[in-house]
This record gives structure tokens, sequence and C-alpha cells, in this order.
């Protein structure tokens, strides 16, 4: 029974870790080349049209400004103030007519900014997924992989017996 057992697993073993070992190695490849749509964009941009601390005074929300912004994992968010008053994002104070480049951070958050009512711009980090997930794909393609070229080789070779 033992002697069946280790040559079984003799046989299966190679093709299901080879099958396991070239999707990932494919999976790999695919990790390194997936890059975000927004991170080819290294700026982003946020203009504060005319008129926008009128409105946050009023309570209404301002005028084409989102409630968050999505940024590229390495670029900048800039931000253009085209109002008549000063507005802040973050720690920057843009005055009317000015511009202020920010670094985009490492994790999803939000930023405390004067163009919307309740005081707060939410901003989230394009990234690419967990290394982790390249596992999840070997398995799932490796182990039928595997096992369809085993089954393969098992049959030829009981073909080629006679």
């Amino acid at each position: 029974m033992d002697a069946t057992i280790g040559r079984h697993v003799r046989t299966w073993l190679p093709w299901i870790g080879g099958g396991i070992g070239a999707a990932w190695a494919l999976s790999m490849l695919w990790w390194a080349l997936l890059e975000p749509a927004q991170a080819r964009a290294s700026e982003a941009e946020l203009i504060i049209p005319e008129g926008t601390a009128a409105a946050v005074a009023q309570g209404a929300p301002a005028p084409f400004i989102p409630n968050s912004i999505e940024l590229a994992r390495n670029g900048d968010l800039t931000v253009i103030n085209r109002d008549t008053q000063p507005h802040e994002v973050g720690s920057w104070t843009i005055p009317p007519g000015g511009r202020a480049v920010i670094s985009a951070a490492t994790e999803d958050g939000q930023f405390t900014c004067t163009i919307h009512p309740g005081g707060i711009l939410g901003f989230s980090i394009d990234k690419r997924p967990s290394i982790l997930t390249t596992l999840y794909a070997a398995f799932i393609l490796g182990l039928p992989t595997g096992f369809v070229f085993g089954l393969a080789s098992v049959i030829t070779r009981r073909l080629d017996t006679g």
C-alpha cells in the first residue's frame, strides 16, 4: 500500500508543483506589469472655481468640486485657486490666483479643507493589488493545469507500454 502511494506522489507531485510554479511565475509577471491607470498620470489637478467661498458660506456644495479625489501612487495633486478668497487644503493655504502642489500620501485618507461645507476632502491612492494575490492565481490556475499535464503524462506512458 505504501509503495503505491509513494509511486502516485512521485508521479503527481512534480506535475502539480510545476503547474503551480509556472502559474505563479506568470502571475508574478502580470503583477509586475500591472500599473494602475492613474499612476501613469503623475499629477492630478483640483481647480477651485470662483464663488466657492460664497457657496460654502451659504452651506451649499462647492461648484464642480468632487467630495473625494483619486491620486496617483507617485504623483502630486495640484490645487489651483481661482476664487477671490484664500482656501485651505490640508496644511496648505492657497491665496486667490495661487496654486499648491501636494505630494501624494502612501495611504488613503482625508484633508481638512475650506472648499467643502463639511470641511473635509477625502482622497484615495491608486495602487496595485497585494503581491499575495499572485498566490491565489497560482493555485487556481496551477492545480488544474498541473493535473491535466500529469494526466496526459500518465496516459501517454500507458499507451507507450505496448
